[in-house]
């Protein structure tokens, strides 16, 4: 069985930053996930369900909530 792993330029994708700000900001943080695999200090992986649930993300596509007092109808 294969594990859902994501590299640092992968979850800097999912946050929308630049590696660096990924690596400097988050994976520093202690209450990110620890990698399932380091095969150096700038080669690893950590697995996809644990940076989504640290990033209270799911793997269904997020549509953005409706702004507050927006309609679709004209006003009239």
């Amino acid at each position: 069985m294969s594990t859902d792993t994501l590299t640092i330029d992968q979850i800097a994708q999912l946050m929308h930053v630049t590696p660096k700000t990924a690596r400097d900001k988050k994976v520093t943080d202690p209450k990110f996930p620890q990698p399932v695999f380091r095969l150096s200090q700038r080669n690893r992986a950590w697995r996809r369900s644990d940076v989504l649930a640290y990033l209270n993300l799911t793997d269904e596509p997020q549509s953005a909530p409706p702004s507050p007092g927006s309609t679709t109808s004209a006003a009239g």
